[in-house]
């Protein structure tokens, strides 16, 4: 699936754009269409983070200031086509929330927004694993350069979907050491055009949110490349997955 240069830059650079494949981009119009929908929506989420040059602590732990969620319970169900139109003005919400905590003297910062869609455990996602397992097969268990390297892992799928003046501010993960082989990113929509931004910016380099592109992020040679994701400027809304491939420690080595 990759070619040498594409590896060695993966290693090297901690980060990859690619294409999929006509057969694979087909798969994820299905899923796309089956599963990546408002009706999936499990909640509406903003986060505020601490300015640091990593937003984790000495123990390698996340440090997310405040975390402002929209969650449905079991029991209620929620017209979340009709509520992102109500929030489509929730520039007035994150000022809201921006001078309630102003008392951390400027330490806290909105960081992103999100919808998140579904769960890792909803079987619509299983049309995604064949084609993840050919990217991961690719990069890792195929890969001469990685032999010795033991690779039981689990899949942790995330629907992603974004709207207007949403952001994910570039930002640096922090190392994982043997827990995370790498983070991989897909891209669902064919009706972004120039100017909606939501592209993905990976240390400078920009990949269009479109489907068949993809991204993998690396965290097996110590890389934590900067990343973010571009606001997006006009009603266009986003869809992708987000994958964090971690190693699966249920399994006796």
């Amino acid at each position: 699936m990759f070619n040498e240069k594409q590896l060695d830059k993966l290693q090297e650079d901690g980060y990859l754009f690619f294409k999929l494949n006509e057969e694979d981009t087909q798969k994820l119009r299905l899923v796309r269409d089956e599963a990546l929908t408002f009706d999936n929506i499990k909640n509406i989420e903003y986060r505020y983070n601490r300015r640091t040059p990593s937003f984790r602590d000495e123990n390698n732990q996340s440090i997310y200031g405040i975390n402002v969620s929209i969650n449905p319970t079991p029991t209620i169900d929620i017209d979340w086509e009709n509520m992102l139109e109500e929030l489509s003005g929730w520039a007035n919400l994150q000022k809201f929330f921006t001078q309630t905590i102003t008392n951390s003297n400027g330490k806290l910062h909105f960081f992103d927004g999100r919808c998140e869609v579904a769960s890792t455990e909803r079987s619509e996602w299983d049309g995604i694993v064949p084609i993840l397992e050919k990217i991961f097969n690719s990069c890792y268990t195929n890969n001469p350069k990685n032999d010795g390297i033991g690779y039981d892992k689990q899949y942790d799928i995330n629907g992603r979907i974004m709207f207007k003046d949403m952001w994910l501010e570039s930002h640096c993960d922090g190392t994982y050491g043997s827990e995370r082989f790498c983070t991989i990113l897909l891209y669902a929509n064919e009706d972004w055009k120039p100017g909606d931004g939501g592209e993905l910016v990976c240390d400078g380099d920009v990949l269009e949110p479109t489907l068949g592109n993809a991204a993998i992020l690396d965290f097996t040679q110590g890389n934590d490349v900067e990343h973010g994701v571009n606001p997006i400027l006009t009603d266009f809304i986003r869809r992708s997955w987000t994958i964090f491939v971690d190693r699966d420690m249920t399994i006796d080595e």
